[in-house]
């Protein structure tokens, strides 16, 4: 059964799921989350949420407080100070690098022996443990993560795995919405039409007038008059440059 292992976590990760929306502060939300993750028979904790640079060496792209939000029992300030340090003189973190390449949970303990590392690469294990995480699960989604630390190896269930996975994403989808910055568009971009838009992204992917034309049940006359039309609101001299900056603008992903 899959929840046969968690009777006390499950409830605790389906009201903390129910409920992120209202948690206003990361730190409330990580004090939360960790009711969640103390219910484990092994009482893990929550180390941090944090969202991973593109490029495991670009320390420049994270800080305190604006892309990694540690818990406020665990001492965050301190080990980011050697964190950095360490991973500067080593070039990145293999565990970051490894996160960014799965798609479902993992212990410390199993990347650990998945990328066979051994002496000075295991620079970011040694460090966690100085700081009393002897393993921990480690839940990558898109360009964010969730840490949950253990004082002992875990040994978990799929079953809590799939809990605690699930708590993470929540709280990653929290975070994401209270660290986001809005982003401003231009006055011109703003006064394009959501039906301008769609005929931009499909040129962009390639379509022509006719395929765009078929697929909003419109004549390619009209799909070339809202070309037309977003180039002059773009102010861009053809439809390359058109799609370019509609990019730029974010308006076509």
């Amino acid at each position: 059964m899959l929840w046969s292992s968690v009777p006390k976590m499950r409830p605790a990760a389906f009201r903390f799921c129910a409920g992120a929306a209202t948690h206003r502060q990361p730190d409330q939300l990580l004090g939360a989350l960790q009711e969640v993750s103390r219910k484990h028979p092994q009482r893990l904790g929550v180390v941090a949420v944090w969202s991973i640079p593109y490029r495991s060496y670009r320390h420049d792209m994270s800080s305190i407080n604006r892309t990694v939000y540690f818990h406020h029992e665990f001492p965050g300030e301190e080990f980011w100070a050697e964190y950095l340090k360490l991973a500067q003189e080593r070039d990145g973190s293999a565990i970051d690098d490894y996160g960014r390449t799965m798609s479902h949970p993992f212990t410390l303990t199993e990347a650990m022996r998945a990328l066979r590392l051994t002496g000075p690469a295991r620079w970011y294990f040694n460090l966690l443990r100085d700081y009393g995480v002897r393993d921990g699960l480690y839940c990558p989604f898109r360009r964010w993560t969730t840490l949950f630390s253990s004082e002992r190896p875990l040994h978990l269930e799929r079953s809590d795995r799939h809990v605690l996975s699930m708590a993470a994403a929540i709280a990653v989808e929290q975070m994401e919405r209270l660290v986001r910055t809005p982003r401003r568009r231009p006055i011109t971009a703003s006064r394009l039409t959501e039906r301008q838009i769609a005929v931009l992204r499909l040129r962009s992917h390639g379509k022509t007038n006719v395929e765009i034309a078929a697929a909003f049940a419109i004549s390619p006359v009209t799909v070339r008059n809202h070309l037309r039309n977003a180039m002059r609101k773009l102010k861009a001299k053809d439809l390359p440059h058109a799609v370019a900056k509609a990019i730029r603008d974010g308006l076509l992903s």
